[in-house]
């Protein structure tokens, strides 16, 4: 299994503030495995209002059986979609991928 993580650092844009993009990120963010069905266990969470400011906003996990499908992932025209709305509203992205044993 392939575990990919990814979190991000989210800014107020002209249209909404950075919570409501954070939510509006949030949203998208769950709603891929409707279009992308080899996504598994997506899971989304957000950085704690009393936690350092300096920490990332919002964070993705997810599985996926292999790297041939996250490879089909990041070519996928809704996750494309979503880099597009990303790249309005973020400034900074991390990601981690990495081989892993689902039974340990």
């Amino acid at each position: 299994m392939i575990k990919h993580i990814v979190s991000w650092r989210i800014i107020e844009t002209a249209n909404a503030s950075k919570e409501e993009n954070i939510i509006e990120l949030k949203k998208r963010l769950l709603a891929l495995p409707t279009h992308i069905q080899y996504i598994k266990n997506p899971k989304v969470y957000c950085n704690a209002k009393e936690a350092n400011p300096d920490n990332f906003d919002i964070i993705l996990m997810a599985d996926f059986n292999n790297l041939e499908e996250l490879k089909r992932y990041s070519i996928h025209p809704a996750h494309l979609e979503l880099i597009n709305f990303l790249a309005t509203i973020r400034t900074a992205k991390s990601a981690v991928d990495f081989y892993y044993d689902e039974n340990q």
